[in-house]
């Protein structure tokens, strides 16, 4: 039997629901099917799904696949690489490009953008904070030029016949249509992840968890979602719905130390660290994993972020990569200040290693992550709209800083100690951009 060229897991076990249509997992953005109300079972084999599995089949790269294809153009593993140890083609028809509904085991929902905090990385899709700041903004001419996508409300956007679609809102009348669909048709869901938004405040949320524990294989369902774990929420309420999936796991955006927390996502560190510890004495079998989502932000007060997640009650750290908007890619600082930034990569690793934190070895593995990355990607400019000028991405940083600063009143050089912005220069201390 012939085996896929570029075997990727999503592409024959899953199916994400991003805003306003769907598509097989979360760096994808083919728009595979618009969310109209149908459910999985009525879309997962139409004619663009097929496509999208069969071009990967044949060693061909989709469109929505970008990400993945310059990772590993840049040697770097990307996501298509995750659950290798779980992609099974006995389900996949190589011919027409179907699969059997047995297939399916990811799913991921996401229910609208209400979420408590507007982080930097973020934008008005995913957040409503960020959708009410942005409500009397008027971005200047250099914000249009310089393509800053989370300010002119682009990112994440779909369209169908070139009329914009509304973001994501799902009622609960259609939670209830896809808990159904996947009760009656798919047997061998094994994970179910939540998207926000923060889950914690959306009700539909807790409500997919009541009806899920229906699934014929619940016992062997992980319940996945992804919070800031900031919010207002019964801790115990929270523990009693998760406790009829085999396991569950919280993957916490903590994406900052306790100095840049405030500025990059707002919210409280206390509070974070409280929650955690209230949530823990529930001991159902919940597994929590502190993400640590590296953009030039992170990159550039790394120290004190793996110096604060290490202080966390956590079962371990792990670090991505912020490949896009393009201007906060940590890769950034790698054009001006490649020595400090190894610097501060060597420095951090040492705190790690004379740690005593349990999960020091996740956190060495983490920032062993971030190091392969800025040794080997090579920043490029690839934006879903693609530009006539290739813009400067240190420019449009610098831009973003200024214009995020006065909208959600953050004051940028009272928040790093080794890197300023002045006279529109990025600026280390010790060492000045030329």
């Amino acid at each position: 039997m012939n085996k896929s060229k570029l075997p990727c897991y999503y592409s024959l076990h899953g199916v994400n629901y991003k805003n306003g249509f769907a598509t097989s997992c979360p760096t994808q953005v083919d728009q595979l099917h618009f969310l109209d109300g149908t459910v999985p079972s009525e879309f997962i084999n139409n004619e663009e799904f097929k496509d999208h599995r069969l071009k990967l089949w044949n060693g061909e790269w989709p469109a929505g696949c970008h990400q993945c294809k310059e990772e590993e153009i840049h040697g770097n593993k990307s996501m298509r690489m995750d659950c290798t140890d779980q992609y099974d083609e006995s389900f996949f028809n190589p011919e027409t490009g179907e699969i059997d509904f047995k297939s399916l085991q990811h799913v991921e929902l996401r229910f609208n953008n209400s979420c408590n905090m507007a982080c930097l990385h973020c934008d008005t899709v995913f957040s409503s904070g960020w959708e009410t700041a942005l409500k009397k903004y008027v971005p200047d001419e250099k914000t249009i030029y310089l393509n800053l996508q989370q300010l002119t409300k682009q990112r994440h956007t779909a369209k169908i016949n070139n009329k914009q679609l509304p973001r994501i809102d799902m009622k609960i009348e259609e939670v209830d249509r896809v808990a159904d669909d996947l009760i009656k048709n798919f047997p061998n869901i094994t994970e179910v992840d939540v998207s926000g938004g923060e889950p914690l405040k959306q009700k539909h949320f807790f409500h997919l968890l009541d009806r899920l524990k229906e699934h014929p294989n619940a016992k062997c369902i992980t319940a996945m979602f992804y919070t800031n774990f900031n919010a207002e929420f019964d801790t115990i309420d929270l523990a009693e719905k998760l406790s009829h999936f085999e396991e569950s796991i919280l993957h916490i955006s903590v994406d900052s130390g306790k100095n840049l927390y405030p500025y990059f996502r707002d919210g409280s560190w206390d509070k974070l660290k409280d929650n955690i510890k209230t949530f823990r004495e529930s001991e159902i079998n919940t597994y929590i994993s502190c993400v640590c989502t590296t953009s030039i932000y992170q990159l550039m007060d790394l120290y004190n972020v793996f110096e604060s997640m290490l202080t966390l009650d956590v079962d371990i750290i792990d670090c991505a990569m912020v490949y896009t908007p393009e201007y906060i890619n940590p890769g950034i600082l790698m054009e001006h200040f490649p020595d400090e930034v190894r610097n501060d990569i060597k420095e951090t690793r040492e705190m790690i290693e004379n740690s005593n934190s349990k999960f020091k070895e996740s956190a060495l593995k983490g920032l062993n992550h971030i190091e392969e990355y800025m040794n080997n990607h090579i920043i490029e400019l690839y934006n879903e709209t693609k530009l006539d000028t290739q813009l400067d991405n240190t420019e449009r940083f610098i831009k973003y800083v200024e214009e995020s600063g006065k909208l959600f009143n953050k004051d940028f050089n009272s928040t790093f100690k080794k890197y300023q912005i002045n006279n529109n220069k990025l600026i280390r201390i010790d060492k000045e951009t030329l």
